[in-house]
């Protein structure tokens, strides 16, 4: 009788990409619930945003598929995030261990894999999934350009040359490869998702615990 409690980012930022990143999350978090609630085990949705907020009630079985789908559906990507915050106030909130999903594109500069740990730690079945659209995983920018981050309205001049992206490919290595240590470490899962595939792949590498 597990719970499987799946939390997504709902930042700005998952409001890049075509699809956008969110919606691709959440068609990866109805397979997830469908497959769930069919095996008579529950499920729940929640928000990560600057906190932690529940989308639906703890459902079980079939019954609940239409409640778990509307609250997906009802997710809007606005304002700002915090990983770390969502998963404490999750662990918190859980009485008992369960698989939690978190669903993001861990683009967030807090201390989430130390969150993470604690919810290993706390006997949680950890699962990430990371969604990205294509010009995040291989830039392609080049140029003077003004960025503006989504989430806090904050703007930059950059120029975009091959040292800049050399610099930009090289943090995002690294993030990947810290939720792919992770994973490894603690008998987790990490499946990468990008926006312009199918997510069948997904899910099916999500199911056999795959890390990415």
């Amino acid at each position: 009788d597990r719970a499987v409690r799946i939390a997504i980012d709902a930042s700005k930022s998952l409001a890049h990409g075509s699809p956008s990143k969110l919606d691709v999350g959440r068609r990866v978090a109805a397979a997830l619930g469908y497959m769930a609630l069919a095996g008579s085990e529950r499920a729940e949705v929640f928000v990560a945003g600057e906190g932690l907020s529940a989308r639906s009630v703890l459902s079980r079985g079939r019954a609940g598929l239409p409640s778990f789908l509307r609250s997906l559906g009802a997710i809007e990507a606005r304002g700002k995030t915090d990983l770390a915050r969502a998963v404490d106030t999750l662990v918190e909130r859980c009485g008992r261990p369960g698989m939690l999903v978190l669903v993001s594109d861990f683009f967030d500069e807090g201390p989430v894999i130390a969150a993470l740990r604690r919810a290993a730690a706390a006997g949680h079945d950890v699962a990430l999934v990371q969604v990205l659209a294509p010009d995040e995983i291989e830039p392609d920018f080049e140029g003077d350009l003004l960025l503006e981050d989504a989430e806090t309205g904050a703007t930059v001049d950059l120029t975009a040359d091959a040292e800049t992206i050399a610099a930009y490919v090289l943090r995002f290595t690294r993030v990947c490869a810290e939720l792919r240590a992770f994973a490894r470490r603690h008998g987790g899962t990490y499946v990468r998702v990008r926006t312009d595939e199918p997510t069948e792949g997904a899910v099916r590498r999500l199911v056999a615990r795959s890390i990415d």
